[in-house]
């Protein structure tokens, strides 16, 4: 052994051009990088040596070590002498003293192998300070026998593991508008953006920093993309560059300028069409494809270079064998491969994990096809979802069209029984029955501008007070015509009442009119209350009007106000009175006073809301309310006596009439009908329709009958 280390080291100094021992195939220094070389050492080392020929033939592997150092392969010799010392001395502990090997030499060896390592690392740090740190490429030079020869070409500065070189390389044909020229980097736009201020620069340089935002030099407002320029990234795509591989580092020394090598490739293209040429040209760069040990080449040289190279890989080399050599290295290796003992083993695993994969490939395709089918199932039910919330929807919407028309219908129904038993009643009582009794409308007084609130006839003429804010007289002997009109109040006329030749009105505007009704002129008009006056009724000399929460009660001769009649709840609609008694309608209640002491002396509760409307005759107290019912009372006992519905709207009036000595009551309701009720039996003997709108306001004289309407008419029933 110890004759053997003269060819790493001999007296601790080392020639590095003396190439060491001829026999020693210059590869093998490469080898001995690799991690199988080291363990391929190893094995030898390990086993006890049976004779002195396995002796020889380990020093015989510890003498492959090249004698000749380079600046790639140091670093891994130095590690390899290391590592093949400490196995010795692993081996010397297993083995007896006759068959100890002397690892004295390696371990010098690794001595001079350190210090040779660091002279390499000097050498590659000056070697880089120079300039010359770059790739050797082939090129392929003419020759007059045909034959292919190679020589170090000019150095390209091409980086093989940079993925971005496109981006690195650029040279234009000519010379670039200004216009083209980013004014942050001072090159070339590269994904040109418009900013905020209107300028176009890189998107790069726009968002380089990520610390400061950048400004723009020309008016310095802070930077920021908005769109990207596609009109200038045409321009740029439109001019001519050379080809990346025919384009050599400039000579000034600048970084990322480049001039035109003419032992490159000549060809150029437009800047948007340069990846279509330069994934095909023939001065790329290449690595061979059956070894690492080989130089890079050009794509142009690959075919040749393969028909004559050396290099192979070791055959076990697809179970992770890194051995790369020639031939014979390779048939050399193979007696010591590690993987081929196992070769049967891993190519029967390697064969189960390729039926595995198989396997989970046909189940990543039968889930996709799972996944497909899935999607399609979840589109179907959500259609069939929306398709069922369609239908549900209008099934909803017809079954409330259903239901309102059942409702309607239902209370058609009601409506017709009650009819059909009124003529049941009627035919039954011949004697309440008279052909002579129903009411037909004669005649339309038109002339409002608004609806018609109030009506009062005093003699053979009629008056109405309509939201116009006036009081209309009407003629009503002959030609039913307009003979004049009252325009004092400011507000809607809402009440009329006449008494011993003079008409008195109650407004909105909140005051009272008096007017004579022979020469039909303005007598008085003054403020009644702070709020409108909704209704007047005359007694015992007296004037009362109702407004809210307050009756007041006025001396006819003085028009004063003697007293104000309280503990009311809510507007008062209706007054009305009898030679004894004023009886009031406010909300859920009727109160009656005293004409002659103005002491209240009776209240009767109500239901159905507001009452609106009310009429005492000889044997009832009737009222019209809010909620479209009429309610009616004793006159003497104030016991409820019945409860009359048919209509469906509110009550706004009601009127006493005889027809054929019967006293009958008539409603206007809010519904657009007149309805006619008998105090006989206390049911509906007709029903009137000829307004179009709700009917406010109703008044009798001269066996005649007057409604007044929202529709701004009066009609006249007989």
């Amino acid at each position: 052994m110890a004759g053997n280390a003269h060819l790493l080291a001999a007296n601790g100094n080392y020639d590095e051009d003396s190439g060491g021992d001829s026999d020693v195939p210059g590869s093998l220094s490469r080898h001995m990088n690799n991690e199988h070389a080291r363990s391929l050492a190893y094995r030898r080392l390990q086993a006890p040596p049976d004779s002195s020929e396995e002796i020889n033939t380990s020093n015989r592997y510890l003498s492959k070590f090249e004698t000749t150092f380079d600046a790639r392969n140091s670093d891994s010799v130095v590690t390899s002498v290391q590592d093949l010392s400490i196995g010795l001395d692993r081996y010397n502990q297993t083995n007896n003293s006759a068959n100890k090997i002397d690892t004295n030499e390696i371990h010098r060896s690794a001595t001079v192998a350190n210090r040779l390592s660091n002279a390499s690392i000097a050498n590659r740090m000056s070697s880089n300070n120079k300039g010359d740190n770059f790739l050797q490429q082939h090129k392929r030079s003419k020759s007059d026998g045909g034959t292919i020869s190679y020589q170090p070409m000019q150095a390209y500065n091409i980086d093989l593991g940079n993925k971005n070189h496109n981006e690195d390389v650029l040279l234009f044909c000519e010379d670039i508008s200004t216009k083209l020229i980013c004014q942050l980097c001072k090159r070339v736009f590269r994904d040109p953006v418009i900013t905020t201020c209107g300028h176009t620069f890189c998107q790069l340089c726009v968002t380089s920093n990520s610390l400061s935002q950048v400004t723009c030099p020309a008016d310095g407002t802070k930077l920021s993309s908005v769109v990207h320029n596609l009109a200038v990234s045409e321009q740029i795509g439109e001019l001519n560059i050379h080809c990346k591989y025919g384009c050599s580092p400039s000579q000034s020394g600048n970084q990322g300028e480049y001039q035109y090598n003419k032992d490159g490739c000549p060809v150029t293209m437009k800047l948007s069409t340069r990846s279509e040429h330069e994934s095909t040209c023939q001065y790329a760069p290449v690595k061979c494809p059956n070894s690492s040990l080989c130089r890079p080449l050009l794509k142009m040289d690959l075919s040749a270079h393969l028909l004559q190279c050396e290099h192979i890989r070791c055959p076990n080399h697809k179970f992770n064998c890194k051995f790369e050599g020639t031939k014979d290295e390779i048939i050399e290796h193979m007696n010591l491969c590690r993987f081929e003992d196992m070769k049967e083993f891993l190519e029967h695993t390697e064969g189960q994990i390729h039926e595995l994969k198989e396997i989970i490939a046909r189940k990543d395709s039968e889930v996709e096809l799972m996944k497909g089918l899935f999607s399609q199932l979840t589109d179907k039910i959500d259609r069939l979802e929306k398709s069922v919330e369609k239908r549900i929807d209008l099934l909803d919407t017809n079954l409330t069209k259903l239901s309102s028309d059942f409702i309607e219908t239902r209370r058609c129904l009601i409506h017709i029984e009650k009819e059909v038993s009124s003529m049941d009643s009627r035919t039954f009582n011949m004697g309440a029955f008279d052909v002579q009794s129903v009411l037909k409308c004669k005649g339309t007084f038109v002339g409002h501008k608004g609806p018609v609130w109030s009506l009062c006839v005093f003699s053979s003429l009629l008056f109405s007070g309509s939201s116009d804010n006036a009081i209309k007289v009407w003629d009503t002997r002959s030609n039913y015509k307009c003979i004049n009109t009252f325009n004092e109040h400011a507000g809607m006329v809402l009440t009329l009442c006449a008494y011993r030749g003079k008409l008195y009105s109650g407004s909105a505007d909140c005051t009272i009119s008096v007017f004579d009704i022979e020469n039909l002129k303005l007598i008085q008009n003054f403020s009644a209350d702070d709020n409108p006056i909704c209704t007047l009724a005359v007694g015992n000399e007296m004037l009362f009007s109702g407004s809210l929460k307050s009756i007041k009660v006025w001396d006819l001769e003085a028009l004063k106000c003697v007293r104000v009649l309280g503990g009311l709840n809510h507007w008062i609609r209706a007054l009305c009175t009898t030679e004894n008694y004023l009886y009031c309608g406010s909300y859920q209640t009727i109160k009656i006073w005293d004409l002659k002491t103005l002491e209240q002396v009776r209240v009767i509760p109500t239901q159905g809301g507001s009452v609106y409307s009310m009429v005492v005759s000889r044997e009832y107290i009737i009222c019209g309310t809010f909620e479209n019912c009429i309610h009616i009372w004793d006159v003497k006992t104030y016991k409820s006596v019945a409860r009359l519905t048919g209509h469906t709207g509110t009550i706004y009036d009601l009127a006493l009439m005889t027809l054929v000595d019967t006293t009958r009551v008539i409603s206007a309701s809010y519904d657009g009908s007149l309805r006619v009720w008998s105090l006989d039996n206390l049911q509906c003997v007709q029903t009137m329709f000829r307004h179009q709108e709700g009917v406010t306001a109703l008044a009798v004289g001269r066996g005649r009958l007057f409604s007044g309407s929202v529709d701004s008419t009066v009609k006249v029933w007989q």
